[in-house]
């Protein structure tokens, strides 16, 4: 009586380890250049926090205007809402050498600029931001305060 064993072949093991190479490969090189995704993730995290101030405005009870301020620093980017003396939100997002242009000027260090939202959360004109390192990231938020990942259309 013969008992048949049963398991992975050599050639098998060997392929698994080949894909296995060639997979960690392709992640690593994602990961090794941070400012790929720093741009990414702060036109995403602005987007986020415009929604929140769209939203406050619209449910504003009291006679305080809602002021969204996205800034920059050495090392990062700065977004904040407030409300009155209320702060609600502030969040940073790595620059790792991107870039932030708003309505083709490109922010420097310490710069900072506001938008208020009216209680019918419009923020009275378009404003284009263009997050950029190895490829470009727009936001538009529109004059009535929507922010959408795209190009202002007129």
């Amino acid at each position: 009586m013969k008992t048949r064993l049963s398991g992975f072949t050599l050639v098998e093991l060997v392929m698994v380890l080949v894909l296995l190479g060639v997979l960690s490969a392709i992640g690593g090189s994602l990961f090794s250049r941070p400012d790929s995704f720093s741009a990414l993730t702060a036109r995403d995290q602005l987007q986020a926090i415009t929604l929140l101030a769209q939203q406050r405005a619209l449910a504003n009870t009291g006679n305080s205007p809602v002021v969204l301020s996205v800034g920059q620093d050495n090392k990062h980017w700065l977004f904040g809402l407030r409300q009155g003396a209320d702060v609600f939100s502030e969040r940073k997002s790595p620059r790792h050498n991107a870039n932030l242009t708003l309505d083709g000027s490109v922010f420097s260090n310490g710069q900072v600029s506001t938008f208020t939202f009216a209680s019918d959360a419009a923020v009275g004109r378009n404003y284009q931001f263009i997050f950029s390192s190895d490829s470009n990231h727009s936001l538009c938020l529109a004059a009535t305060g929507f922010a959408y990942p795209a190009t202002c259309q007129p």
